[in-house]
């Protein structure tokens, strides 16, 4: 029995039956924490524009550190799919929450990769790097995240596997969180889901066209 609380195990369950009625048209996967579960709010119109053509899901629950998402794996969120790209971007709960170690997340992350790839062995996975976070770049979660980021870039040195930093649009010249990008220097603000999205598009298309 899974200690998760209500309200995760309703949306996993809401997931699990988006598939069912959608699995063959599903192209489009992102997984991951808030940050990709507010697609569905802050993101909601350039979602529609720009992923809903996809027939894109949003595997994304708020708080998912990388067991988390190792756990809906396991219990059927890619059962059923067959699509042409994951975009995952996990990790920055592990940095937040517990301050686990470089190298821990990354081999989490690890996991994660060889599971999909087990899953969807046809399908291309964009490894989204972790976005900065912390409002300077002396500050010790930004450090970790940046640990983590350079550890990733490896894991993606392998077919059918892109890695993708877009870190830099949400930092000022001199590596500042402005508080207008991420109020709380961790979660980029409603103005910024339509810049990610057209950041994110040239990169989508590019695979889609392979």
């Amino acid at each position: 029995m899974s200690n998760k609380p209500a309200w995760y195990l309703e949306r996993h369950q809401n997931v699990l039956e988006d598939i069912k009625h959608r699995a063959k048209m599903i192209q489009l996967v992102f997984i991951g924490d808030s940050i990709v579960a507010s697609w569905e709010d802050k993101g909601a119109d350039v979602w529609a524009k720009y992923f809903a053509p996809y027939g894109a899901i949003n595997l994304g629950f708020a708080g998912d550190c990388t067991e988390d998402v190792i756990w809906r794996i396991e219990n059927h969120q890619l059962d059923g799919l067959a699509p042409v790209l994951v975009i995952l971007k996990i990790g920055t709960n592990n940095t937040g929450h517990r301050r686990d170690s470089a190298t821990k997340t990354t081999s989490d992350i690890k996991i994660i990769l060889d599971l999909i790839k087990k899953r969807l062995p046809g399908t291309h996975i964009l490894l989204h790097a972790l976005m900065p976070r912390g409002r300077t770049t002396t500050s010790p979660l930004r450090r970790l995240n940046n640990e983590i980021n350079e550890k990733l870039k490896l894991l993606a040195e392998q077919a059918s596997i892109s890695w993708l930093d877009l870190g830099d649009m949400f930092l000022d010249e001199d590596g500042i969180i402005q508080q207008d990008i991420m109020h709380d220097a961790l979660h980029p603000n409603a103005s910024q889901y339509p810049l990610w999205a057209e950041a994110l598009l040239p990169h989508i298309k590019g695979i889609f066209e392979k």
